[in-house]
């Protein structure tokens, strides 16, 4: 964790968000986020769902304030899937060639598996974003009564 947070305060040195390395942790301890990606495998969900290799097409994980996050924020699931269209990117170089041409990326993390769609042109050297969507749904979490005065 030494190591991740020693490269997080250089990148915010370098987009601007602190002065020195050092005063990151303090200053913007919650941005930017840290995602480790890898190639997909079977492997087990904190919470016991288990994930076949194939059912994903990468892995990642993302360090908020200190602490892997249990779940995949959308903001990193996003960045994760723009870096996925940009060649050269570690996540783009990652991906199989199947992966590549489907227009859904699935991320698996901590809790499951995200999906996002992205899609992204290549001309004269250029990278255009074309588009990047994703879906989730809301868990409940609160059911109940609030008195308002009238």
């Amino acid at each position: 964790m030494q190591l991740i947070e020693r490269i997080r305060g250089e990148v915010c040195t370098k987009i601007g968000l602190a002065n020195r390395w050092e005063d990151a942790q303090s200053i913007t301890p919650f941005q930017p986020f840290f995602a480790i990606v890898s190639e997909a495998c079977s492997h087990q969900c904190f919470n016991g769902r288990k994930i076949i290799e194939g059912e994903s097409h990468r892995i990642s994980r993302i360090v908020f304030m200190g602490h892997m996050h249990k779940a995949y924020p959308v903001t990193g699931t996003v960045a994760t899937a723009a870096a996925a269209r940009i060649p050269g990117s570690v996540v783009y170089d990652l991906l199989s060639n199947e992966a590549h041409r489907e227009p859904v990326l699935k991320i698996a993390h901590p809790s499951g598996i995200i999906e996002v769609e992205s899609r992204a042109s290549v001309q004269d050297g250029k990278i255009s974003l074309e588009k990047i969507g994703i879906y989730r749904t809301a868990r409940m979490i609160m059911d109940g009564y609030v008195y308002v005065r009238k």
